[in-house]
Parts: structure tokens; C-alpha cells; sequence
């Protein structure tokens, strides 16, 4: 079609004008992503019970697609649409083209309830001319306050716990990630913001939007889309992708190598200093103990292989030196499902079981069985465990397609068996940490990292401190949303299923996430003024009561 286009260009016959998509086009593009959805999204069932919302009653919006005024609030209303499904992993993203970014020099949250400024580009806002503080409240921007603004963005935005929609809707107000979204500002504009400082003055400000790439107002049918990378195989790296993307979690120190909290004074660092450190790692003392702190704060890593043995060398090295072990997982947006799996291995002396997916069947996902089948087969020796394995899968996920089922069974799809044992060397010795651990979660913990959490509290391997987690369970893929508008959409394709310990049932990480046994909030302005030393205080708390208990994991 494009190259016809072009052939049509050169020959001199002209062609309308490409500036804003026509109705048809625009339905046409509507009913893209509706069909994908009820093709391909596993968790349908859920958002229809639990939410309410059945996506496939597409017609009224559709004809409310066909009269939106412009590209930009097609655009809108498709968020709008993929916001009433509560899951921050499903999104309509625009083609990869100049990147914008804009943003006032400042970041906000929610602290005790409160919208406080945490974090401050100091090179943008010098504090000669811009003396307010982190802890400070922003009330208003451009004169509309920030529930004005809540209500304008909250509806183009998914979570199912509130006040995550709401961080992330805040997020919005004062930095802009997308340019078809409402009140997107231009090179040059200013913004004006009122601060209640901590000290009770209101005070206003004049700030410059800092603004990055093209600030677009429509589709350009005739960008260069690079199309999603196809499925890899063997079966192993099919549905392995658990992380986020980006911009679905609102919080500062997201993915990040460091903790969002200061470590107390007699903290020794062993990890974390040196570019190529995968992890943060050090030691501190609290009421006798020796307390061993490891931070992982993705599970997407350029160079997984380099990782897993700085791993293997940390964990012997803290289980020779530590009584306990604090794992930070806050804020960690997932991953890679098989690094996932080799990194749970390090943190489990016994063996434990693994979580199982239910599977959304597509004729893909049932070829890349095959595939791996067949690979199987021709192997010589043959491994008839992953043999046998391999044809359940395959038999599953065939009869699941073959008959119309919306999901398969729970299936394992990396691994032969649901237990997986603990790391050791080639002698035969105990790398995995043996000693009592504690997990810290928190609201953005996402994906691959609650996957981590469910399988560390239903294996009862330590307690769970923290808040509930996002609620985003199950594996992506990225998906081609429209011809014309040329989105890409991001689709939940698998569900993590539980299995509750002792009982049988099943249930789901999505829409529910993991829910800690400890409750412990960050996002307080102590901590937030104070460095986190209160937080710090508690679940050191909680691993020192741990460390005394009579018996332990």
C-alpha cells in the first residue's frame, strides 16, 4: 500500500491531505483494538466480573470515535477506553518518532494523603529564584487546582487500586510524557504554581516548561513503523516478557539500582558503587543482629548472565556475614520471566513451587509449542522429561485454541516441573541463602516483581512487609493498534495463578495484587523529609522480632 503511495507521488497524481484522520479511519482504527482485546487479552473474564466493564460492547464507542474533533482526542478517548479495563499494563502507545518529553523541573506524590513536591531539578529551578522545598504542597497549576486537574486526567489513566490512578494522574500535571494528551504545553510557555510551603506561606511562581522533541496535535499515517519483534523461540522466551511499560508507575527510584530510602549510619555498602554492579548490597547492626540488605530493583537486564553470577558470589558472601536478609523489591517494574525464575532459585534453600500461567491461545503461541516440540524430538539424547512436557503443553494449548477457549489451564511454560530446587555449585554445595529473609513490596512493585512476591509468600519463605502491590499479573505483548494511526498496544496475554497454601483454590495476581503480611507505608512525609529513616526503623523492626522467633524458614 505505501509503496503505491509513493509510486502515485512520483508519477505527479495528487492525494488528499493527510492532516487528521476521517471518521471512517478513525473507527476503523477503534475496531482494531477492540478485536485485539477480545482476541488476545487474557484477563477479559476479570474486567467483565470484577470491574463491570464489557470492552466488547464496542458500538457506542465507536460512534463516539467516528465525532471526536481531532487525532488528539481520538487519541484520548482510545485511552479512555483502555483505562476502564483497571490495568496499568494495557496501553495505546504512539509510534516510536522525535521523543517528547516536558516537565516542569519538579515531580509531585502523594504523601499522608497529601500532594507534596518530591523531588527538584535544582539546574531548571535554582533556589535563588525558586525557594520552595521537597515537602512542600502543590495546590494549583495555570489556576486550576488539582482536583480540577484529577478530574480532567484521571479517566486517560488505569489502576485498579485508587490512589495509584491518582499518583499517576498527578504525575501528569506537572510532566507530560505524550503529546496528545490534554493541555500538552509548547516550547516557550509558562506555567504559573501555587506552593503552600511547610512554614504556611502560599506562594506563587512563574516556571518554564522544559520541553523535548514535537509537541504533535494528530496522526501521520505515513510514519515508518517498526514492526514488533516476533516471537522467539524455543517456548522458553515465548510470553517471557513481566515488565511494565514505561510510565505506569509514578514513583520516584522506579527500576533503580540504589533504594528510595537511606540505610541507617553503621550501613557497610559491599554493592552498588561500581557501574556494573547489577544489584545494592551492604550490611548494619540492629540489637545484636547482623542485617544483610539486597536491593533488586529490575528484572530487565542487558547482560542477565553477568548478573546471576555477581548474584551467586552476593549471596554466599551475605549468607557467611548476616544473621538475616532484608530484599528490596519496592518499586522493582519487572522483567524477564527466566532471569525472574534463576534469581528466586538464589533466595530458597529448599525446594519451592513455581507459579503456573493461564494462557490466552492464540495460533502463535501454539506454534511456538510445536516448535519446541519438535527441537525436542530431534535431540540427541532426547530429554524425554522436557519431551513429555512439552507435548502436555503443546496438547493444552492446541485443544484451548482448536475448541475456542478463552484461556488454557495453568500451564508451565519454562520449566518441566512446578518445583524448582535451590542453586548449588558443581560440588554440590548450597549457594541459595538459607538464612531468615524479609521482603519488602510496595503499590509499585509491579508485574514479574509480584510474581517474585507471590511465589515467596504461597512457598512461605519469610514475611512480606509493605503495601499491596499493583495488581498487574501476567506476561505482555506488543501488538501493531491501527493502520492509520499507526499506536501500538501493549496486551496482558497470561495470568499468574495462585494456588492458596493448603486449600486448593486458585486465584489471581491481577486486579488484586500481593498483599503484604506486614503493613508498612513509605509514602508518609515523614519519610519523605526524613530520608525514609522511619520506614527504615520499621521493617528493621519486623526483621529483628523475625530473627527471634523460636523458628523460622
Amino acid at each position: 500500500m505505501r509503496s503505491f503511495i509513493f509510486l502515485l507521488l512520483l508519477i505527479g497524481i495528487p492525494l488528499p491531505s493527510y492532516a487528521q484522520l476521517s471518521p471512517r479511519q478513525k473507527a476503523d482504527d477503534f475496531l482494531t483494538i477492540v478485536t485485539l482485546y477480545d482476541r488476545l487479552y487474557a484477563p477479559l473474564a476479570l474486567v467483565t466480573q470484577e470491574i463491570g466493564f464489557n470492552p466488547l460492547n464496542a458500538r457506542p464507542w465507536v460512534e463516539r470515535a467516528k465525532v471526536t474533533a481531532s487525532d488528539a482526542d481520538f487519541y484520548q478517548l482510545c485511552r479512555r477506553y483502555l483505562a476502564r479495563f483497571g490495568n496499568t499494563q494495557d496501553t495505546l502507545n504512539l509510534t516510536p518518532g522525535p521523543l517528547f518529553g516536558a516537565t516542569l523541573g519538579f515531580t509531585i506524590n502523594y504523601y499522608d494523603n497529601t500532594l507534596l513536591i518530591d523531588s527538584i531539578d535544582r539546574d531548571a529551578l535554582p533556589e535563588t529564584q525558586y525557594p520552595f522545598q521537597i515537602g512542600d504542597q502543590l495546590l494549583s497549576v495555570d489556576h486550576r487546582s488539582i482536583d480540577q486537574w484529577l478530574d480532567a486526567l484521571t479517566s486517560l489513566l488505569a489502576a485498579v487500586n485508587p490512589d495509584l490512578r491518582r499518583s499517576l494522574a498527578a504525575n501528569l500535571i506537572v510532566n507530560r510524557n505524550n503529546p496528545m494528551l490534554p493541555f500538552t504545553p509548547q516550547p516557550g510557555d509558562m506555567a504559573t504554581i501555587t506552593v503552600r510551603r511547610q512554614n504556611g506561606r502560599v506562594e506563587d511562581y512563574s516556571v518554564k516548561w522544559v520541553v523535548q522533541g514535537t509537541a504533535v496535535a494528530e496522526f501521520g499515517p505515513l510514519r515508518a513503523q517498526a514492526p514488533p519483534p516476533a516471537p522467539a523461540s524455543p517456548l522458553a522466551n515465548v510470553l517471557a516478557n513481566r515488565h511494565v511499560p514505561p510510565g505506569a508507575l509514578p514513583a520516584l527510584g522506579v527500576g533503580a539500582l540504589q533504594p528510595i530510602f537511606q540505610l541507617p549510619d553503621d550501613f557497610q555498602q559491599h554493592l552498588g558503587a561500581s557501574p556494573s554492579d547489577a544489584f545494592f548490597s551492604g550490611i548494619y547492626q540492629a540489637d545484636g543482629y547482623r542485617i544483610g540488605f539486597l536491593r533488586i530493583g529490575t528484572f530487565l537486564l542487558q547482560n542477565p548472565r553477568a548478573a546471576i553470577q555477581q548474584l551467586d558470589e552476593e549471596v554466599q558472601y551475605l549468607g557467611q556475614n548476616t544473621d538475616g536478609l532484608i530484599l528490596d523489591l519496592m518499586r522493582n517494574d519487572g522483567g524477564n520471566a527466566n532471569y525472574q525464575d534463576q534469581v528466586a532459585q538464589r533466595f530458597f534453600h529448599t525446594t519451592f513451587k513455581t507459579l503456573p500461567e493461564q494462557i490466552r491461545p492464540t495460533q502463535s503461541v501454539v506454534q511456538a509449542a510445536a516448535d519446541a516440540l519438535a527441537t525436542a524430538l530431534r535431540a540427541n539424547p532426547p530429554d524425554q522429561d522436557l519431551i513429555d512436557h512439552l507435548r502436555q503443553v503443546y496438547d493444552e494449548l492446541n485443544s484451548a485454541y482448536t475448541h475456542g477457549q478463552r484461556l488454557t489451564r495453568p500451564l508451565l511454560l519454562r520449566n518441566t516441573t512446578a518445583l524448582l530446587g535451590p542453586i548449588r555449585d558443581q560440588a554440590g554445595n548450597l549457594i541459595a541463602y538459607s538464612k531468615p529473609i524479609l521482603l519488602l513490596v510496595d503499590e509499585n512493585t509491579a508485574c514479574g516483581a509480584e510474581a517474585f512476591a507471590a511465589v515467596f509468600q504461597d512457598n512461605q519463605r519469610g514475611p512480606i512487609a509493605g503495601k499491596m502491590t499493583q495488581g498487574a499479573g501476567g506476561a505482555l505483548e506488543l501488538f501493531p493498534g491501527g493502520f492509520f494511526s499507526e499506536a501500538t498496544l501493549t496486551i496482558t496475554r497470561t495470568l499468574f495463578v495462585r494456588e492458596q497454601p493448603g486449600s486448593g483454590k486458585l486465584s489471581y495476581i491481577q486486579n488484586a495484587g500481593v498483599t503484604p503480611d506486614i503493613f508498612l507505608d513509605f509514602m508518609t512525609k515523614e519519610n519523605l523529609t526524613g530520608g525514609g529513616r522511619a520506614f527504615v526503623r520499621g521493617f528493621t523492626r519486623s526483621m529483628v522480632s523475625y530473627l527471634r522467633t523460636p523458628s523460622h524458614p
